[in-house]
């Protein structure tokens, strides 16, 4: 499995972005003022990163029956895990399989621009994230632009910063999704795939 590159966790963490709300001086924009509103969806583990895992101190092994999980192996690796979860040992597919959740926040800002973002929550400190959003127009059903929030991380969460951009059609409404294909990976290897929220302008 090939996946962006990463580098362990002396890299610079993703920004936090927070939307300012309008001023008490404006009264007059009230009514016109966006409606944000976040679309959340869990996050599932669909694989293991044996480099990253091993850099920062765990070992992906497999057992008779193909189960993969990602254990600790160094101390620090070990109070990383402690610290999170309390059995120490992440296997694929148990209990509802989720290592996180993921958002999507989307609206629309005259004339025909759209502003995005978007955030996920995971068990352990993602090193990187692929990241992206689709917007498509209610007018053509179809894909007008992507929006790309891949990069590096350092937190078990990440915010990334709101994106606008030009859309053609936009003015009718339409929908912004994290693709399915986006994915976050943690330090312990597994790779977290989005399970793609949604949101409408």
């Amino acid at each position: 499995m090939t996946h962006r590159s990463w580098r362990p966790l002396a890299a610079a963490g993703a920004a936090v972005v927070a939307l300012g709300a309008l001023g008490a001086g404006a009264p007059a924009l009230a009514d016109t003022a966006p409606k944000v509103v976040t679309s959340t969806a869990p996050m599932v583990s669909k694989g293991y990163d044996a480099k990253v895992a091993e850099a920062h101190g765990f070992k992906i092994v497999t057992a008779a029956d193909g189960t993969q999980s990602s254990v600790p192996v160094t101390d620090d690796a070990k109070a990383l895990v402690a610290a999170s979860k309390p059995t120490g040992v992440h296997v694929l597919n148990t209990v509802s399989g989720d290592c996180g959740s993921s958002t999507v926040t989307a609206y629309y800002t005259s004339p025909a621009k759209v502003t995005v973002f978007t955030s996920y929550k995971v068990r352990l400190t993602s090193v990187s994230q692929n990241w992206h959003v689709n917007a498509v127009p209610a007018a053509t059903g179809k894909i007008a632009h992507v929006f790309n929030f891949s990069g590096l991380n350092s937190s078990p969460s990440w915010t990334g910063q709101p994106q606008t951009a030009t859309i053609a059609y936009s003015g009718s409404g339409g929908d912004a999704q994290v693709t399915l294909g986006s994915y976050a990976i943690l330090v312990d290897g597994d790779v977290c795939y989005s399970g793609g929220p949604f949101d409408t302008w």
